[in-house]
Order: C-alpha cells, then structure tokens, then sequence
C-alpha cells in the first residue's frame, strides 16, 4: 500500500509535467536563466521560443542552448505564470540543469 501511494504520486507529477509541457509549447520567451550550485541565476540568451518535441524539450535562441530529455523531466510553471522552471538532463553536455525560462507578455 505504500508503494502504491507513491506510484499514484509519481504518476500524478508525470501528469502536471506533461500538462506543463503542453502550455508552453512554441511560447514566446523573453530570456532564459540557468541556476547555479550556489543559487544564483546566470543569464544565457534573451529572445527565442520553446519547442517541446516527442522526446525532448529545446530552448532555442538563435541556437539551441537547452536540449532536455523528456525522461525524468520536472517543469512547472511559476506562480506568476510569468515563466516555467525545467530541471532535466541536457542532452548538449549531458549536465542535469535547472533552466528558468521568462514568457514574452502579451495583452489579451
């Protein structure tokens, strides 16, 4: 029983990932962060767009500066809903990282 909680719970954050991943498909972003060991933030391009592919997540700039496997992905969005936060592993340099990524806004 104790396992099942924790598989139902596990299934339950693959859920929100995906519903995440589906959110910010092809969203416009106005600059992408990645976090540091020591908690700051490094800014590593500004403009660009997200495209979440079967199976992988791309951060494109002009160049692809973030390439996320899909595999053991964690994304959600802030609670400004300003920007989502993505930790996976980077297929560029195969380093797991935590990528902030800031939406362009747009009036409704």
């Amino acid at each position: 029983m104790l396992f099942r909680k924790r598989n139902a719970a596990q299934k339950a954050l693959d859920e929100g990932t995906r519903l995440t991943l589906e959110r910010m498909h092809n969203q416009a972003i106005r600059y992408v962060c990645q976090r540091q060991e020591n908690g700051e933030e490094k800014i590593l391009a500004k403009g660009g767009c997200i495209t979440v592919q079967p199976d992988c997540v791309e951060f494109c700039c002009g160049t692809v500066i973030f390439e996320g496997e899909r595999e053991g992905m964690r994304a959600a969005e802030l609670m400004s809903g300003q920007g989502v936060v993505v930790t996976a592993r980077d297929r560029l340099d195969g380093l797991e990282k935590t990528v902030i990524a800031y939406y362009v806004y747009h009036r409704k």
